[in-house]
């Protein structure tokens, strides 16, 4: 999956995590609101081929394509889904 597509995906809409219930909005193309409530800037690059979603200055991670309506996000961490809401 490429960066424009999974841009287009995200951009100016509300996802959230079936599990723990984080809404996650995108907006502008480079901003994240959090539960409505947390800001952080947003940015989607590539890397090894994967898309990245880059939070802020520090946090990463790698983005999967499940279908249109559910995208894995990753890292050493932790692993997540977010559906459109």
């Amino acid at each position: 999956m490429n960066i424009e597509t999974i841009q287009g995906m995200i951009n100016n809409s509300t996802w959230t995590n079936p599990e723990n219930k984080h809404v996650y909005q995108f907006c502008n193309g480079r901003d994240l609101i959090l539960d409505g409530k947390d800001h952080v800037s947003y940015s989607l690059n590539s890397s090894e081929n994967k898309v990245v979603l880059q939070l802020g200055p520090k946090k990463k991670y790698f983005i999967e394509y499940i279908n249109d309506f559910i995208l894995s996000l990753y890292n050493n961490e932790e692993k997540f889904v977010i559906m459109p809401e």
